[in-house]
């Protein structure tokens, strides 16, 4: 049961949370837009403003990649958790090569490549291991 309440806390709540973010609090035009044109009548009619300020832009646009990469690498490291520790590597540095690839796609394509994406991302799968490790605990005994 334990291991219910982690992937609920830190896979599917921060996913949820990165996904009202991206799809209530988002400009329209978005390449989600693009995929899912029903997209555009979820938002409701006055989209909600945080603000002008540095940190509304940094909810906005860095902490949906934050909360994704995180869960992606917490995933990773609680599936290859009892395995043998080369195996552990190799699917984890996969996870970061992937989390990170796609950051460096909208470098060499026509995304929108952010240095302080790079950053969040590179923060949310630091505390994806220190949550892995058991370093977070759920509740105190």
């Amino acid at each position: 049961m334990r291991r219910l309440y982690k992937l609920f806390i830190f896979v599917f709540l921060p996913l949820f949370t990165g996904f009202i973010i991206y799809v209530f609090f988002r400009k329209p035009g978005l390449m989600l837009d693009h995929w899912f044109p029903f997209m555009d009548n979820l938002r409701p009619n006055m989209p909600f403003r945080l603000g002008d300020s540095f940190f509304a832009e940094l909810i906005l646009f860095q902490l949906p990649d934050a909360l994704w990469a995180f869960s992606l690498m917490y995933v990773f490291l609680l599936i290859w958790k009892d395995a043998k520790s080369s195996t552990k590597f190799i699917w984890v540095l996969t996870g970061v090569f992937f989390v990170y690839g796609i950051e460096f796609s909208q470098y060499v394509g026509s995304g929108t490549f952010d240095g302080l994406d790079l950053l969040a991302i590179t923060v949310a799968m630091a505390l994806a291991f220190y949550a892995s490790v058991g370093a977070v605990p759920l509740r105190s005994n």
